[in-house]
């Protein structure tokens, strides 16, 4: 009541030095941890609140419930987007994310750091560009080809591409896969296409014993999944592991069945997911 708000500190310390006398308001929205309030103040000449203003505020009331609601909801889901862009950016493999018309919505650090290379492959308005004219014209392919997948209009589960770098570098090996949508709303821009930029010139990155062990991975087939991981072709793998095509091929064929994968993209889908750790930039 009026006599006991008048004894207590906040009343003395606080109302009354800016002449706050008359308070009209109430909880927007109670929960465990936290609470939000509005409140009106009125001087004690300006008189107390009437009925009118009451039921002004108890038509408000709902309408600032749910602002409170979409802001922390807002936050929430820019506190993920945040969070999934620092792990992208963790990451020593090149991420780009194209959107359904090869425009880039995402691109990770690592992917940036060889693209503003301008060595073979470059960033433009409207995507990502090969060096060649040949070269655009077969990635530009893989990405259309992926982004129908995306959409449920074709089915290409992705394929690799190398791009010729002109200042003499190893060329840059390129993953062009389709991407899941299911976590995104239908009228969002979203992700059609992920392309992993490997760059051979880099230091590379090991599977660690738990993957290994974890799937009963031999050597020789750590090594095939390794060399995968880089973005090389198979008969690039063969060649730098020094064993013919076959043995390679039967090296993958064992990983498959052992990982339950059925082609390139889905087992490097899951060595990505598998080791996080085993990717951070250094």
């Amino acid at each position: 009541d009026l006599t006991r708000l008048k004894k207590t500190e906040f009343f003395n310390d606080y109302l009354l030095p800016q002449q706050q006398f008359h308070q009209l308001g109430g909880a927007i929205i109670k929960a465990d941890t936290w609470c939000t309030d509005f409140t009106f103040l009125r001087t004690d000449k300006q008189g107390p609140f009437e009925s009118s203003d009451v039921e002004f505020l108890r038509a408000l009331m709902p309408h600032l419930k749910r602002a409170v609601q979409f802001e922390r909801r807002f936050a929430e889901l820019d506190g993920r987007h945040r969070g999934s862009l620092d792990a992208l950016d963790g990451l020593s493999i090149g991420i780009v994310l194209l959107d359904d018309r090869g425009r880039i919505l995402i691109i990770n650090k690592a992917a940036k750091r060889t693209l503003d290379q301008n060595d073979g492959l470059t960033i433009r308005r409207d995507g990502v560009a090969a060096a060649t004219a040949d070269q655009h014209r077969d990635l530009c392919s893989l990405i259309a080809a992926a982004g129908s997948t995306t959409k449920k209009e074709g089915l290409s589960p992705g394929a690799q591409i190398g791009i010729v770098r002109p200042l003499g570098k190893r060329p840059l090996s390129l993953l062009v896969m389709p991407s899941s949508t299911n976590a995104f709303p239908p009228e969002a821009r979203r992700p059609a296409v992920i392309i992993f930029v490997s760059d051979p010139e880099q230091k590379t990155q090991t599977i660690p014993g738990a993957f290994a062990q974890a799937y009963a991975l031999t050597v020789a087939e750590s090594r095939v999944a390794e060399r995968l991981m880089q973005g090389e072709t198979l008969v690039q793998v063969a060649e730098r592991l020094g064993v013919s095509h076959n043995t390679a091929r039967t090296h993958l064929q064992r990983i498959y069945h052992k990982t339950d994968t059925s082609h390139q993209g889905d087992l490097i889908r899951l060595l990505f997911s598998s080791s996080p750790q085993l990717l951070l930039t250094r």
